[in-house]
């Protein structure tokens, strides 16, 4: 499958430096990205297996802190008071949690904004709203990235939500979180209908990856590297500058690199609101 990035024609630069913005959620024009709906940290089982689960550990930590307290009781017996006051401490954090979700999508944000960039791809390339929208009012172009190259699947293990291609999931509402059994697919895939005409695909990648970072406000750039032959084709916009389009078709035939991708002209149809994709 070929899926499409809409450039403006200012972005010619990504095509001839093979260098694309991978971009913080938080500078989407959705504004539902990365702000989920957290319905609870856990449930009750989870609570209690946690904080069996953790409890010693910390205990100990804070034991050793505090000289004080040595004088007072012993590590034993602090941990068999602190372990039989366990149900209070479940409650306790089961009361505080509603307080707990509703900071947690602020916290998640500003972490991942920090982090975490996605590039966003469509499987439509004649869509008159986007070419409007991301492609400069028809002046920019398309880059068709070959979908099945490896560039798109560079998962470091299996369950690895970054680095491989997934498709956006649209729905009419917004999923209820449960923060400790949530998956990427809630977190960074789910959008509302009205984007449905986008027919997206995303890919993100950490920013500890990017070749280079332009700072700007409210967010800085970061700038991949992607491979030429990822490029399967590429979609010149029917208002597009004849210069753009002779910087484009220059380096189609110049670089030896960039031989195999097949060049089309996009057009306005005569008897409908399509748009025609002509070879040029």
């Amino acid at each position: 499958m070929i899926l499409y990035k809409y450039l403006s024609s200012e972005r010619v630069d990504v095509l001839l430096n093979c260098k694309i913005r991978y971009t913080q959620l938080g500078d989407f024009n959705d504004p539902y990205e990365l702000n989920p709906n957290i319905d609870r940290l856990a449930g009750k089982e989870e609570l209690v297996k946690l904080t069996k689960e953790n409890l010693p550990k910390l205990v100990n930590e804070e034991y050793d802190k505090n000289p004080i307290v040595h004088t007072l009781i012993s590590k034993a017996n602090f941990l068999e008071l602190i372990k039989s006051r366990e149900d209070i401490l479940v409650q306790f954090i089961t009361n505080f949690q509603p307080i707990i979700s509703n900071l947690m999508p602020t916290i998640l944000q500003n972490a991942f904004n920090l982090n975490i960039g996605a590039l966003s791809l469509s499987e439509d390339p004649k869509n008159d709203l986007m070419w409007s929208h991301y492609a400069e009012d028809h002046r920019g172009y398309l880059l068709g990235f070959d979908s099945t190259h490896p560039y798109f699947n560079e998962k470091i293990t299996p369950s690895d939500e970054l680095r491989h291609l997934r498709k956006i999931i649209y729905t009419k509402e917004r999923p209820k979180i449960n923060l400790m059994k949530t998956n990427g697919v809630e977190l960074f895939l789910t959008k509302g209908m009205n984007w449905q005409y986008e027919l997206e695909w995303r890919i993100m990648r950490p920013f500890r990856d990017a070749i280079e970072v332009i700072e700007r406000m409210p967010y800085p750039i970061y700038l991949f590297n992607f491979p030429p032959s990822a490029i399967s084709e590429i979609i010149l916009g029917f208002r597009m500058s004849e210069e753009k389009k002779k910087i484009i078709r220059g380096k189609l035939i110049d670089d030896s690199n960039y031989s195999h991708i097949k060049l089309y002209q996009a057009q306005l149809n005569e008897f409908d609101f399509t748009i025609n994709l002509e070879p040029s």
